[in-house]
């Protein structure tokens, strides 16, 4: 979690976040209440003397997904004291609606996403009722369901949908029938699409430069690289002055030493 120091503007650590006391900022409602969008609310949070409890929260979480670490990053979301804030809600969904979509990341790590995905939708107790939150859910696990030549995303969401489809009532099935008839265009996420060529919602909330997203992809790149690393077994030869054809595996002749009698 070495990457919140940053991003958290000093919140040292998660254990930052997690204290954070829950507040809101006079004047901001919710998306559904205020029709303000997410970027909108976003940028009124990035003020100087205006910093939403959520943005932290948020921007850990963002550093903990991009890195891989979905287990940390689930235990953020879950623990943070503004996990029922719509705004952050919606956040968390747009990160995790990339995840999905992106081919860089290992299938399990991708239907990980797509299942918390229906965790946030189904469980009322934790995350409340934000009708907003809902229908963005819906609109990125549709979206996912309809994505063409990506079997791993759109299997996971069409399975997702369907259990939502089989324990919803009457009134729940409507509202999911009225989501597959919007214009899921409107919405920002990006399907299938590399780091380096799309900036994430925070950098286009920032105006952040894309060289950001190409040092991520970058940082990405050799950690995948550290994981196959080759082995090149050492050799060695009688003297500096023998011949390059003589050269035999020291590893060899290093065991050969310890196995024999005289050490």
């Amino acid at each position: 979690m070495d990457g919140l120091k940053d991003i958290q503007q000093g919140v040292s650590g998660a254990a930052g976040v997690f204290k954070l006391a829950k507040s809101t900022i006079d004047g901001v409602t919710s998306l559904a209440d205020g029709g303000k969008s997410f970027v909108d609310s976003m940028k009124e949070g990035l003020g100087v003397n205006c910093k939403l409890t959520w943005y932290p929260a948020l921007r850990g979480a963002e550093s903990l997904l991009r890195s891989g670490q979905l287990v940390n990053f689930k235990k953020l979301v879950c623990e943070a004291p503004c996990r029922r804030d719509p705004v952050f809600q919606w956040g968390v969904c747009q990160l995790l609606g990339e995840a999905a979509a992106d081919s860089k990341w290992d299938t399990k790590t991708r239907q990980n996403a797509v299942m918390f995905l229906g965790e946030i939708y189904s469980d009322r107790v934790v995350w409340e009722s934000h009708a907003n939150v809902q229908e963005w859910i819906l609109v990125i696990l549709m979206k996912l369901a309809s994505s063409s030549g990506d079997d791993v995303q759109a299997e996971a969401a069409c399975s997702v949908i369907r259990d939502l489809e089989s324990r919803a009532d009457t009134q729940e099935q409507a509202f999911i029938q009225a989501c597959r008839q919007k214009d899921h265009a409107m919405y920002p996420l990006r399907i299938a699409t590399s780091t380096t060529a799309s900036p994430s919602l925070i950098d286009r909330a920032q105006n952040r430069p894309d060289v950001e997203g190409h040092l991520r992809q970058l940082r990405r790149q050799h950690l995948t690289e550290q994981g196959s690393a080759v082995y090149i077994p050492p050799q060695a030869k009688a003297g500096l002055q023998a011949s390059d054809e003589s050269r035999f595996q020291l590893m060899d002749k290093v065991r050969e030493f310890l196995n024999g009698e005289q050490k």
